[in-house]
């Protein structure tokens, strides 16, 4: 797909599962269940999904997925797949930008990777940033949360994830904005505070990246919102205007987490938002 002079592709950068009742917040399982499926452990499959821009010299990402710097307890609890480099769409070398939308462990985690072990006693571990010739383009509210993260989301907000980004050519950028030609950021802060979402092209024909305002095709139902949102009456205000105009200028929006649709255009029906046309990008 070719939009604002960009060809854009995604890729699957890891396989997940997390707590169902967790994707869903407040929502029944008796309800949500009929959209995703949940294994023995009440875990459903989830994907980290990245946008990929190409145009000239412009290599960049949107978001880095889960890394692979998981301990085999995280590995077996989040069913953590990692996959191969070789079937990317892209080379970490190659990257001249990656935008974040925020600095949760599924969407930052690959930014950095584990240094190899020091030969000295005792060396703690340290993470190095996977792509250190790229820009880092991130809201600077996400990262000021980042440094001090409230008790709810400490888990989410991993320093092997965080610090290695003070390393690297870290753009902290404040409001909306142009961060590329024709690829802009929009804050949100229902999610978290200072998350951004992102759009390419402008009008009708833009690609939307909402990333975890509308995770999955499933949450395209408004009362459908996660647990891990932390306010969700600003989610809602948020998703509901995101998704009036993902209607009325025909966006195709991209699903950083379902595991089975990448990307599709929104419909209105009967006064509830829906999924249409399913999209290939």
């Amino acid at each position: 797909m070719r939009v604002a002079g960009y060809d854009l592709s995604v890729a699957v950068l890891s396989r997940f599962r997390l707590d169902g009742g967790a994707m869903f917040g407040a929502v029944p399982k008796a309800l949500w269940d009929r959209y995703q499926e949940a294994d023995a452990r009440n875990r459903i499959g989830l994907v980290a999904r990245v946008l990929v821009l190409r145009r000239d010299a412009t290599c960049a990402i949107v978001d880095a997925g889960l890394g692979e710097k998981f301990g085999p307890q995280e590995i077996e609890r989040f069913a953590v797949a990692p996959v191969p480099e070789a079937e990317l769409p892209f080379r970490w070398e190659e990257l001249t930008d990656v935008v974040l939308t925020h600095l949760h462990f599924d969407h930052a985690g690959g930014v950095s990777v584990w240094e190899k072990p020091s030969a000295r006693e005792g060396a703690s571990r340290i993470a190095r940033l996977r792509a250190p010739q790229a820009r880092v383009v991130l809201g600077q509210e996400n990262w000021d949360l980042a440094q001090a993260p409230g008790p709810r989301e400490r888990a989410s907000y991993l320093p092997e994830n965080v610090q290695p980004l003070a390393t690297g050519r870290l753009d902290l950028v404040c409001g909306a904005g142009e961060v590329l030609p024709g690829v802009r950021v929009h804050p949100s802060r229902g999610h978290t505070r200072g998350m951004q979402w992102v759009t390419v092209g402008e009008g009708r024909g833009t690609v939307a990246f909402p990333a975890d305002l509308v995770p999955t095709a499933s949450h395209l139902h408004l009362p459908f919102a996660m647990g891990y949102d932390m306010c969700v009456e600003v989610l809602l205000r948020e998703k509901e205007a995101f998704l009036r105009q993902a209607v009325e200028e025909e966006w195709t929006v991209v699903f950083a987490h379902d595991e089975s649709i990448a990307a599709a255009r929104v419909v209105e029906e009967a006064g509830r938002f829906a999924l249409g046309e399913i999209v290939e990008i």
